[in-house]
């Protein structure tokens, strides 16, 4: 948990933000009865929230701790891409970057009655980003970087973080902390990454560890070191 002298050091820190954006909906109402066609809840919406996801969730959230935020992403050019824009903005993160294309929006709406999770429907995600995205993320990542004191690699495997982007990133990587948080580790690998995030599964995955839960601070160090091996990190979380 961060302690609130740490919050502080956010407050205005100029950062830049790489990766894969989604639009994650949230439509929440309350289960009245049955369905007479099949033994389904039907629920009474209340309320539909929209916010950002992927790598916008990430800068939505550094831009929550008060820093100053710049996305390098590609969005749609359809509806889901106008409403996650919309709900970058709220959340005070800059869009200067953000390519915008004639794809599909990765959009995940989540269906829930209360507290209960009901269903969730994926659009998009399934095509990579157009020709001349790459190039385009590219340019946006280095005018990103040079006003920038930190990256954070955001990597859903959606198209965002391409072989041009990640050698900008290798290339520029000595002057500012890089973060990577991606469920391969080569990508890390391939920057030199100052701290890699992998989850439980992606740790074990990209070391040769079983999947378990680890029951003793000396498992979780042999982990880590075993991760900063094969991500070529320096530090693993």
């Amino acid at each position: 948990m961060l302690s609130a002298s740490m919050m502080d050091r956010f407050a205005h820190r100029r950062i830049a933000v790489l990766g894969d954006s989604i639009l994650d909906t949230f439509v929440v109402g309350e289960c009245v009865k049955l369905c007479r066609e099949a033994p389904v809840p039907v629920i009474a919406n209340n309320s539909v929230r929209d916010c950002p996801g992927g790598a916008a969730n990430t800068a939505a959230n550094l831009a929550a701790l008060g820093a100053d935020v710049r996305l390098v992403s590609v969005v749609g050019e359809d509806a889901a891409g106008e409403r996650l824009m919309r709900a970058l903005e709220r959340g005070g993160v800059g869009t200067s970057a953000v390519v915008r294309q004639r794809v599909v929006t990765p959009h995940k709406q989540r269906i829930l009655a209360g507290d209960e999770y009901i269903a969730r429907i994926d659009e998009g995600g399934g095509t990579p980003p157009r020709a001349g995205a790459c190039d385009a993320l590219t340019r946006s990542l280095k005018e990103a970087m040079h006003e920038c004191e930190a990256l954070v690699v955001s990597d859903y495997a959606l198209g965002c973080v391409c072989d041009r982007t990640l050698h900008l990133v290798d290339r520029m990587r000595a002057r500012r902390p890089v973060v990577v948080d991606t469920r391969e580790m080569t990508s890390a690998a391939r920057v030199h990454a100052t701290v890699v995030t992998p989850n439980l599964e992606e740790a074990c995955n990209a070391t040769g560890h079983p999947v378990r839960t680890l029951a003793s601070p000396t498992e979780f160090e042999e982990l880590a070191r075993s991760v900063r091996r094969v991500a070529n990190s320096e530090a693993a979380a």
